[in-house]
């Protein structure tokens, strides 16, 4: 599986539903999170190229800006209800609260993750993991997809790649 973080549970489906609550976004379960910093423009670009090929793959997906509710308590439902957590790691990903955050939520309840960079960051993944803190070290182990937004076959092959996770 490329070295992914996976740690089983039930595909994160009520993970965060105490009681039977209603989901502060519907359907209330995903099968991607994908998370990135708003910080970045061409982050935001990936982002949004990604959801859109991720839904035309006839995926369910969790994207800020698509939500309703954007707290931190939707963010965390999300990545809880998700089945994998797929991180757009830029220059600014690991400096930023918010990113870290929904990293260690994944992390800590054994989401599969699947980190990603555009494709002229590729050479540049080592760095880009080196300014985050110590507990996103782990990064380092897992096999990243980079997606060439200006070709489509390409990023057909990295959608496939990342739609393996579910």
């Amino acid at each position: 599986t490329g070295g992914q973080v996976r740690r089983g549970g039930n595909g994160g489906v009520g993970d965060s539903k105490e009681g039977g609550a209603a989901p502060l976004n519907a359907p209330g379960h995903w099968d991607f999170f994908v998370s990135y910093t708003q910080r970045d423009p061409a982050a935001q670009t990936v982002a949004r190229a990604l959801f859109q090929k991720l839904r035309e793959a006839g995926q369910t997906c969790w994207l800020d800006v698509e939500m309703g509710s954007k707290s931190e308590a939707a963010m965390r439902e999300g990545v809880l209800n998700a089945k994998c957590f797929v991180a757009v790691v830029s220059d600014a990903y690991l400096t930023r609260e918010f990113c870290l955050k929904e990293l260690a939520w994944a992390k800590d309840n054994g989401k599969t993750i699947q980190p990603v960079v555009a494709a002229d960051d590729k050479a540049r993944i080592g760095e880009l993991i080196g300014v985050g803190p110590p507990e996103a070290q782990f990064l380092r182990g897992i096999d990243f997809v980079d997606l060439h937004l200006s070709d489509k076959e390409y990023l057909d092959v990295g959608v496939k790649k990342i739609c393996r996770n579910v």
